[in-house]
């Protein structure tokens, strides 16, 4: 239903449009002898067709009309002389009609017809950039992908306030973690995945486990994570599980510097006592000391002196006498970020950089529960223990991460991409075990003493071009990776206690060694990676079958790797 004041504002529009028709419909009225008048119609030069809200303006002078709903204008007052008269209307070009003269006491006629106006303008080049980090494209992707594919992006990554990789992945469905670092897809340990930065192999960090440790990549670097379960041509084909990537971020969401610092107050943990290891100054970037370091003139093999006992002590005596742990406040967990983000033009070409620091220092203590069992005793409904023993277990974890990556968008489809990150990820663990072994007969009070520093670099140059508005895609990258695994000086050592005099005396195994019991291990290894890949994708184009457009792809995959590992 119309309101009142509607009906009023459409009444007086019409009355508006109409009057001045009315004015020029009525007789020539008498014009004063001094004064003339301008009367025409203004009217298409191709349709013929009036048109309404033309300008008319006389030059030189304030005097101006507009056309009304006809087409019509009229002028009146005019003193007496001759004009040029400027008629313009927007998308026509401007007529100027001169030596129209005005006689006094008399009504001029003048109609004039616009030419529409042509103006040739060049060509808009409109260049965009793929959003890849939100939700909706990631599901875009998933929903192009004609795959069995999962992903999450870095919106939803935020909202999760999860810590590092390990932890986002095991929110997507079908993936389950272990040891809180390595992933199983579908049931399948992590030797039937494949885990990869982009589009190649991530380096791994473990001696005798074909995986990738996700906790030590921080959650804020990762752009998105795409889980692909079925093959296709441009995924390696040695998987059985499924295929994870983890993209990093190229072009920054907006320019500037961001500063984020943390302190996190876990119970149980935080500000008590905390028994850990003796660390060097270069601990916090996950560099040890010469103190876990193997002395460089310790024999490469004790065999070829096991015969010489002086040999013997004298290796031993090489080796750091660090066997107490030292005791300290754990204080708070801390968290630093630090990212710089800039986006700018050189000439054609829109450039994108990004580098972003991490820095992670956290400690915890764990209370834990250990045992074993012989047969369970269905008569007496008990079980029967081999060993009960109860470990408290102090932990150090210092994570630091360098992003810094480049990106060239050269339009038309055309970009480039340098990524390199530095991943460094350092665990220290002491543990306190105390209890009964009922099997072997003692009471445990034993200590290990483990440090493991892990750290991968990844870098790549890959280029993404489009052809044929779009139709054919070719992508490349060529790939270094390197990887680390260095476990200095893992020292464990078994004492038993006397229950009835409180005494503790040092076990010392004969003959054998036996490690576990009195014993220090020293291991390295090193990953050295080199990759190039290609892939070809093609839409083809079926006049009889509009709606079926069936796609061709293609892929090319090199992967050279070599491994050092020593102990």
């Amino acid at each position: 239903m119309l309101k009142i004041k509607d009906v009023t504002l459409f009444l007086l529009s019409i009355i508006l449009a109409i009057v001045p028709s009315l004015s020029l419909l009525a007789n020539e009225e008498v014009l004063s002898p001094d004064r003339g008048a301008l009367r025409g119609t203004i009217v298409d030069q191709q349709t013929g067709e009036t048109i309404i809200g033309a300008t008319i303006v006389l030059e030189g002078t304030s005097k101006g009309t507009v056309s009304d709903i006809n087409g019509e204008f009229l002028l009146r007052d005019i003193e007496p002389g001759t004009y040029n008269i400027h008629v313009r209307f927007v998308s026509y070009e401007t007529v100027v009609v001169e030596g129209v003269t005005i006689t006094g006491g008399r009504l001029a006629r003048l109609d004039v017809a616009l030419d529409q106006a042509q103006t040739a303008i060049e060509g808009v080049q409109i260049q965009a950039r793929r959003v890849t980090h939100t939700e909706m494209s990631v599901l875009a992707s998933i929903r192009n992908a004609n795959l069995v594919v999962s992903g999450i992006s870095s919106q939803q990554i935020r909202r999760s306030q999860d810590g590092d990789a390990a932890a986002v992945v095991r929110r997507v469905p079908g993936v389950t973690l272990v040891d809180n670092r390595f992933v199983m897809i579908r049931g399948l340990s992590e030797r039937y995945n494949a885990s990869m930065l982009h589009q190649i192999y991530a380096p791994s960090m473990e001696t005798d486990v074909r995986s990738f440790s996700f906790d030590i990549i921080p959650s804020n670097l990762i752009d998105r994570i795409m889980i692909f379960k079925s093959p296709a041509a441009d995924l390696p084909g040695d998987f059985a599980g499924g295929v994870i990537r983890v993209y990093t971020r190229s072009f920054p969401e907006q320019d500037g510097f961001q500063v984020s610092f943390s302190t996190s107050y876990e119970p149980g943990a935080s500000l008590r006592e905390f028994r850990g290891q003796q660390n060097g100054d270069f601990h916090w970037l996950n560099r040890g000391n010469s103190n876990n370091a193997l002395p460089a003139a310790f024999p490469d093999n004790l065999r070829t002196i096991s015969n010489n006992p002086e040999a013997i002590a004298q290796a031993g005596k090489m080796l750091g006498n660090n066997w107490l742990p030292v005791v300290n406040n754990s204080g708070l967990n801390q968290s630093l970020h630090l990212t710089g983000g800039l986006t700018f033009n050189l000439r054609n070409v829109e450039i994108g950089h990004i580098t972003a620091l991490s820095f992670n220092n956290s400690k915890g203590i764990n209370d834990i529960s250990r045992a074993d069992f012989n047969a369970f005793d269905s008569n007496s409904q008990q079980k029967s223990y081999l060993y009960q023993f109860n470990d408290q277990k102090h932990s150090h974890k210092i994570r630091t991460s360098l992003l810094h990556n480049w990106a060239f968008n050269l339009g038309n489809g055309h970009s480039i991409e340098f990524r390199n990150q530095l991943y460094h990820l350092s665990n220290s663990d002491y543990v306190k075990r105390t209890g009964n072994h009922f099997d072997f007969g003692f009471y445990a009070n034993n200590h290990s003493f483990h440090k493991v520093y892990r750290g991968i670099y990844s870098g790549q140059l890959s280029g993404n071009h489009e052809f044929g508005n779009g139709d054919t895609k070719i992508d490349w990258t060529l790939g270094y990776g390197y990887s680390y695994r260095d476990e200095p000086d893992y020292r464990r050592f078994r004492s038993d206690v006397d229950p009835n005099t409180g005494e503790t005396t040092l076990y010392v195994p004969f003959g054998a060694a036996a490690a576990f019991f009195l014993g220090r291990f020293f291991s390295i290894m090193e990953e050295n990676n080199y990759t190039a890949l290609v892939n070809f994708t093609h839409k083809l184009a079926l006049d009889r079958f509009p709606r079926f457009q069936p796609t061709f792809r293609a892929g090319l995959f090199f992967e050279d790797k070599s491994r050092f590992f020593n102990a």
